[in-house]
């Protein structure tokens, strides 16, 4: 395989598992107590619908997905000090979790992308996480856990936000130790909806069945190699 097909190829491998991701999180490909065999076929199916341009129920298409780089960003940031940074990337993440979560949710009700959109758009942040949370059946979310929410953001915005107030240098250090318990509790919500998301929409296979995949794709290259010539 020249140095170009194998270039494609992994950019091929992580296309599939994208779209693979995005058909069982929207509900589109059933996993609970199927093998992964049928559970491929299903997928297999999917792509045979699309390619013959059949209607479909709607799928979020794959998209560039920044929620682990901007991880490793803020681990960063923190480790060396630049904790309104780190918060500030924090939330952006965490931005990025809830829409991301709350797209499948529309999904599997049926919303169209664009009531998604619309919705995604114009609600505020605390309408999302508990009415919206709501209609799309997506577990309900611990007080605890809204709280640290709303404190979290709340200190984002008010690093962010040219509205708020300056704080004068008496202040520094508790508005410091602030800061150090917001990423505390950004970091319990990494944790917090990762779990969310494997046990919802993955009913906790979420591990096992990215292996599976994985092997099944690298198994069929090492059977038909990938050409050039494929994408014609």
């Amino acid at each position: 395989m020249s140095d170009q097909d194998e270039a494609l190829a992994q950019i091929g491998k992580r296309f599939l598992e994208a779209v693979f991701c995005s058909s069982v999180e929207a509900g589109e490909i059933e996993i609970e107590e199927r093998t992964f065999g049928e559970i491929v076929k299903s997928f297999k199916q999917i792509l045979a619908a699309d390619s013959a341009g059949d209607a479909m129920a709607y799928i979020p298409m794959p998209k560039l997905d920044y929620r682990e780089t901007l991880l490793e960003k803020a681990a960063a940031e923190t480790k060396s000090g630049h904790l309104e940074i780190s918060v500030t990337l924090y939330a952006t993440w965490l931005e990025h979790v809830i829409n991301g979560l709350l797209e499948s949710g529309c999904a599997r009700k049926g919303f169209s992308h664009a009531t998604y959109l619309s919705l995604i758009r114009e609600l505020r942040f605390g309408t999302k996480l508990r009415a919206l949370w709501e209609i799309v059946n997506l577990p309900p979310l611990p007080e605890e856990k809204l709280r640290a929410i709303d404190h979290a953001i709340g200190l984002r915005n008010s690093f962010v936000h040219y509205k708020w107030p300056a704080h004068d240098v008496a202040g520094h250090d508790d508005r410091a130790a602030e800061f150090r318990r917001a990423v505390s509790e950004f970091e319990s919500l990494v944790v917090f909806f990762d779990e969310i998301e494997n046990a919802y929409f993955w009913s906790g296979r979420r591990e096992e069945l990215l292996i599976d995949f994985r092997k099944s794709i690298d198994e069929e290259l090492a059977r038909r190699p990938f050409k050039l010539g494929d994408l014609a």
